[in-house]
Parts: C-alpha cells; structure tokens; sequence
C-alpha cells in the first residue's frame, strides 16, 4: 500500500503523540491525555475498526485515573488498567448508610 507523503508526517505525528502520552501516563503525569487525544485524532483513519474501538475503551478507561503534575513511579498499562478498572467498581458501589445515634459514644 502506498503511503502518501503527508500521510507518513502524519503517522509519525501521531506515534510521537501516542508515545509521548503513555510516557507521561506511566508516571500519571498531568497532560497525558492531551497527547494521547491528539495522537488518538491523527491515528484513527488509519486504524482498522477493532484496534479503534480498542483502543477508544481503552482510553476512556484509563481517563479514570488521577493525574499530578508531579510524577509517579513508572507504571505498566497493565497496572494502569488494572487500577482503572477497580476505581470503575469502586465508583459503581454506594456506601453503605449507617444509622448512628451521635449520643452513643461506646460504639
């Protein structure tokens, strides 16, 4: 297949992009999603439709996570889908009520 010469400009914009994101994700540095976003925009018309929509639920998972601007230890995207996935259940769960009578202070 031919690759039009601003199509591969566009690839390696949007590989720098993605790259650069998921280096910033790995540490969940604030901006990640800028650039992934950006790189997700460039790579889309040239992904086939699964890999797509993988990695559009992927993201949006991911987009779950709190980010800093100060850096994190170094994460794998399993473990970042892994967190993402339990702060997903844990948001899907209500606390539980108690009734507390404020003038039992033994229990």
């Amino acid at each position: 297949m031919a690759v039009r010469a601003g199509g591969r400009n566009r690839r390696a914009r949007a590989l720098a992009e993605l790259v650069y994101g998921q280096l910033l994700l790995s540490r969940k540095l604030t901006g990640a999603f800028d650039h992934l976003g950006a790189g997700f925009s460039l790579a889309g018309p040239m992904m086939m439709a699964e890999d797509y929509l993988n990695v559009r639920r992927r993201h949006a998972l991911l987009r779950r996570l709190e980010l800093a601007s100060t850096p994190a230890s170094p994460h794998s995207l399993d473990a970042l889908l892994v967190e993402a996935a339990v702060i997903v259940k844990l948001e899907g769960r209500s606390m539980p009520r108690f009734t507390h009578d404020p003038c039992d202070t033994s229990g």
